[in-house]
């Protein structure tokens, strides 16, 4: 069996890290479709904050922002 983070979801990764997460989907102006994830806090105490946005680079996705423990991805530790 492969434990690897790499074939997980991220309601995967949130739900195994004690994150819950929403999903959104955006339709630009030219009909494009985003897809936005947020996280709102851990299972136990959702926030209040406002949202900070993480922007992924070029021939990368939202996933580099949750692939490691929740004490060393950037989302998880904004969370």
């Amino acid at each position: 069996m492969n434990n690897s983070d790499a074939y997980k979801s991220i309601e995967q990764l949130a739900s195994e890290n004690g994150f819950f997460v929403s999903k959104y989907q955006v339709i630009t102006d030219d009909g494009y479709i985003l897809g936005l994830w947020r996280i709102n806090g851990n299972l136990n105490n959702l926030s209040s904050q406002p949202p900070v946005l993480l922007q992924h680079g070029l021939g990368s996705d939202m996933m580099q922002w949750v692939m490691n423990k929740a004490d060393s991805a950037p989302a998880f530790i904004l969370a």
